[in-house]
C-alpha cells in the first residue's frame, strides 16, 4: 500500500478509535473533564539539530487556544526561532496521529494535514488534502522591526537570522507587518497545497519527493533497530514508542522533553536516562552516547552538590530550571548504572574513558554522604512528594555504584572500594527491609530510622535493575504487596491514594500509569512469567492515544488523562519490556529445562566474565546482570554472583578462557498456580 493509501486507512483507524464517546466532551463521576484519545501536542524532529514543536488542534479545555499549528521552530546553532507557522482551512480537527512513517497526520472536518520533518534536512512540510478547493497557511516571524523580505514567484525570503524561506507551488504571499509581527499568508486555490518552510538556505521539493525522502531515511532506522519477540499491533507500538523517543529527543544536545505537553516541556534527568538506555537497547547507540554526554556535561561542577545534578532542564536550551526546588539524588545512581549499560552493550571502551570524570566525582560525593550518615540524603524521589530517604532513591544509587565498579574493573582500575562502598549503603538500608518487602520511604526516629512501608509500585523498578534477584523473598512480598494494593482496571497505580491528577484531568483517585504498569511487565519478564507480561503490553498498547502513550489513565472512563500525553517515559519502559519479551526462554523455565549456572568466583574473574558476556549477548537485558540476592534470614547483606539462563551462554561458557571457579547448576523456580504467579524454589 503507497503512503496516501496508508494515511486514508490511519484516518479511518483514528475515527473508529476516537468514537463519538470519545470525540465528545464527558462528564466523569465527579464533575470533572475528560477527553478524547488523541495528543494535544507532539513534537517532530530532524533528527541532526532541529525540531518542531506541534500543536494538533485538539480543544482541549486543560490547553485553551491552540490551533493546528507548528508552535514553535527550534534549530540547535541558534535556538528557538522567532517562526510560527498556522493551518488556517480544513476545518476542525477529529483526531491526530504519528504514523510510522514519523509523520504527524491530522484529521479534519474538511480534509487532512500531514506534517513531516525529513530526517537531516532543513525544511520541513504542510501538506493539506481538503474537499474543497482553498489551502490557507499563515506563517508569522516576530520582529522587534520589520524584517527585509524578498518575494519571487512561488517563493519568500524572509531575511532574520538565520533566513527563513517559503516556497509553495501555485500560490500567492500575501505580507503584512503590525504590532511587531510579520504575516505571511498563504494562499494556495486547489484542494491540495504544500507550505515548505526551510531554515537558512532555499530549497524546491515537492511533496512526493519529501515524502519519498522521508520514507527512505525514517524506514532505514526502524530497520536498524532491534527487533523484539512481538508482531501486530504490539510491534507497531514497539516502533512508534522509538520514533516518540527520537522525536523528543533535543537532536543538538542530546536531553529528551518529558513530554510534548506544555506542563512537562523540560527535560528531566531521571526520564531521560530510561529513554537513553531504551535506545541503546534497541540499537540506537549514537542517541544515547548523547544523552550521557549531555548529562555528563551538566554535573553541578563545585560547592557541596558538585558530582550531583538538577532535578529539570530546559529541553530548548540544555539549562537548570532552578525554579524547579525538588531535590533529587536518583539521577546519580542511574547516570552511573546507564553508562555501564552503554559500555556493557558497546564495549566502546573510549567512550567509557571520557565519563570516568564525571563518575569519579559522582561516587566522591556519594562516598561522603554514606560516611556521614550511611544513606543517600532524603530527597523528593520518583514522585517528588516525600521528602525523606526513599527506597527508590537508596537502591538506584546503590546498584550504581555497583554498576561503576564493573565498568573500572573492566577498565583494569581498582574496585574493591566501591564494593565496599555499595555494601555499606546497603547496610544502612536494613529499615527498608520490612515484612511486606520494601519500605516506600523512611523517616528519622526517636531511636533511628522508621520505615513506611506504603504500597508503591516504583519500587519494582530496582528490582527490575539488579537491586535484589527477581527471586529472592523480599522482591516477591515487594511486587505482589504492589499488585494486591494497586491494581486499577488492569494497570498499575503509583501509590496507595494518589491524588496527582484527581480534580485535574482525572475522575478518580488512584489512576493506572503506563511506567508503573511495564515496571511490573520487566519484573515478569525476569521471572519468566511472560504470559503476564504479555497481557501487561497488550493493556498498555490498547490504552493509547492513537498509538502514543500516555502518562496515565481515567481510573474510572480508561481514557488517556490529556495533561501529559504522550510521555516519553512511557514510550521508553515499552520498548524496554518488549526488547525483554522472550517466551521461549519462559516455556523453557516452566518445564525446568534450563538451569541456572551460578559462577561463584572473584571479583575480578566476575568482572570480566560479565563484560565479555553482556557483549555476545546484547539486546538480552536482565540475564547477564549480576545480581545482589537478600538472605532469606532477613539479612540484607549480598554477595557477588552471575546468573545465566541460556544453552547458548551455557556453550559460551564452556568454551571461554575465562577464569571462573565453582561452576554448579541449581534449579529456577516453579511455578506456583494457587498464588497466580511465579514463586520461588526454596533451595
Amino acid at each position: 500500500m503507497n503512503r496516501k493509501g496508508k494515511a486514508l486507512v490511519a484516518i479511518l483507524v483514528i475515527c473508529l478509535v476516537a468514537g463519538s464517546s470519545f470525540l465528545l466532551l464527558e462528564r466523569g463521576k465527579e464533575g470533572f473533564v475528560s477527553y478524547t484519545r488523541y495528543p494535544d501536542f507532539l513534537l517532530l524532529s530532524n533528527w541532526v539539530n532541529s525540531t518542531l514543536w506541534v500543536s494538533t488542534g485538539n480543544e482541549d479545555p486543560y490547553f485553551p487556544g491552540y490551533n493546528l499549528s507548528v508552535q514553535a521552530v527550534y534549530d540547535g546553532a541558534y535556538g528557538l526561532l522567532p517562526v510560527k507557522v498556522f493551518v488556517l482551512s480544513g476545518g476542525s480537527v477529529t483526531g491526530a496521529t504519528l504514523t510510522p512513517e514519523n509523520e504527524v497526520l491530522v484529521n479534519q472536518t474538511s480534509g487532512i494535514t500531514r506534517l513531516i520533518y525529513p530526517p537531516g534536512r532543513g525544511q520541513f512540510f504542510v501538506h493539506q488534502e481538503r474537499r474543497q478547493v482553498g489551502v490557507k497557511y499563515l506563517v508569522t516571524v516576530s520582529s522587534s522591526s520589520p524584517p527585509r523580505y524578498l518575494s519571487q514567484g512561488f517563493q519568500l525570503w524572509i531575511f532574520t537570522k538565520p533566513a527563513i524561506y517559503l516556497f509553495s507551488r501555485n500560490a500567492t504571499f500575501l505580507v503584512s507587518y503590525s504590532g511587531g509581527e510579520l504575516e505571511v499568508l498563504v494562499k494556495i486555490p486547489s484542494q491540495n497545497g504544500t507550505l515548505l518552510t526551510s531554515i537558512g538556505g532555499a530549497a524546491q521539493l515537492s511533496w512526493e519527493e519529501a515524502e519519498k525522502l522521508d520514507d527512505k531515511e525514517v524506514g532505514a532506522w526502524l530497520n536498524s533497530s532491534r527487533v523484539p519477540d512481538l508482531s501486530g499491533e504490539l510491534l507497531k507500538e514497539y516502533y512508534i514508542s522509538l520514533l516518540v523517543l527520537k522525536d523528543d529527543q533535543n537532536p543538538y544536545l542530546g536531553c529528551f522533553a518529558a513530554s510534548p505537553s506544555p506542563v512537562y516541556l523540560y527535560a528531566w534527568v531521571r526520564d531521560g536516562s530510561f529513554s537513553a538506555m531504551a535506545l541503546a537497547d534497541a540499537g540506537h547507540l549514537r542517541s544515547a552516547e548523547k544523552y550521557w554526554e549531555w548529562m555528563a556535561g551538566e554535573m553541578i561542577p563545585s560547592g557541596p552538590q558538585n558530582g550531583t545534578w538538577y532535578t529539570r532542564y530546559d529541553f530548548w536550551d540544555g539549562l537548570p530550571d532552578l525554579s524547579w526546588a525538588p531535590t533529587e539524588y536518583d539521577s546519580i545512581g542511574l547516570f552511573q548504572l546507564g553508562v555501564w549499560n552503554y559500555y556493557a552493550e558497546t564495549g566502546n571502551t573510549a567512550f567509557a574513558r571520557r565519563m570516568l570524570p564525571y563518575l569519579n566525582r559522582s561516587i566522591a560525593w556519594e562516598a561522603d554522604q554514606i560516611r556521614e550518615t550511611g544513606l543517600i540524603p532524603e530527597d523528593a524521589s520518583v514522585w517528588e512528594d516525600d521528602h525523606a530517604y526513599n527506597f527508590w532513591t537508596e537502591a538506584f544509587d546503590d546498584v550504581g555504584i555497583r554498576d561503576t565498579a564493573y565498568l573500572y574493573s573492566s577498565l583494569g582500575l581498582k574496585a574493591s572500594g566501591l564494593y565496599l562502598l555499595a555494601e555499606g549503603l546497603n547496610q544502612s538500608m536494613r529499615p527498608f527491609y520490612t515484612a511486606d518487602g520494601f519500605a516506600q520511604y523512611a523517616l528519622p526516629g526517636p531511636s533511628g530510622l522508621v520505615a513506611y512501608d506504603v504500597p508503591d509500585s516504583s519500587l519494582i523498578a530496582p528490582i527490575d535493575y539488579g537491586y535484589v534477584q527477581p527471586l529472592s523473598q523480599y522482591a516477591v512480598y515487594t511486587v505482589n504487596y504492589a499488585e494486591s494494593h494497586l491494581t486499577v482496571e488492569g494497570g498499575l497505580a503509583r501509590s496507595s491514594g494518589d491524588s496527582y491528577h484527581y480534580g485535574w484531568d482525572s475522575t478518580g483517585k488512584m489512576p493506572p500509569w503506563i511506567i508503573t504498569t511495564l515496571f511490573l511487565a520487566l519484573y515478569d519478564e525476569e521471572i519468566g512469567n511472560h504470559t503476564a507480561a504479555l497481557d501487561l503490553l497488550v493493556w498498555c498498547a490498547s490504552h493509547s492515544q492513537s498509538g502514543l502513550l500516555p502518562e496515565a489513565l481515567d481510573p474510572n472512563y480508561g481514557n488517556p488523562l490529556p495533561t501529559t500525553s504522550p510521555l516519553t517515559w512511557s514510550s521508553a519502559m515499552y520498548v524496554l519490556a518488549s526488547l525483554g519479551y522472550r517466551p521461549g526462554l519462559a516455556e523453557a523455565r516452566a518445564r525446568w529445562i534450563s538451569r541456572w549456572i551460578c559462577i561463584q568466583a572473584s571479583v575480578f574473574d566476575e568482572l570480566s566474565a560479565v563484560s565479555r558476556l553482556r557483549r555476545l549477548t546484547s539486546g538480552m537485558r536482565g540475564q547477564t546482570e549480576p545480581f545482589r540476592p537478600g538472605k532469606r534470614s532477613n539479612e540484607p547483606t549480598r554477595f557477588q554472583q552471575v546468573e545465566l539462563s541460556f544453552p547458548r551462554q551455557l556453550q559460551v561458557w564452556k568454551k571461554g578462557k575465562m577464569r571462573c571457579a565453582n561452576l554448579k547448576l541449581t534449579a529456577p523456580y516453579r511455578s506456583n498456580q494457587s498464588e497466580g504467579r511465579l514463586a520461588y524454589a526454596t533451595r
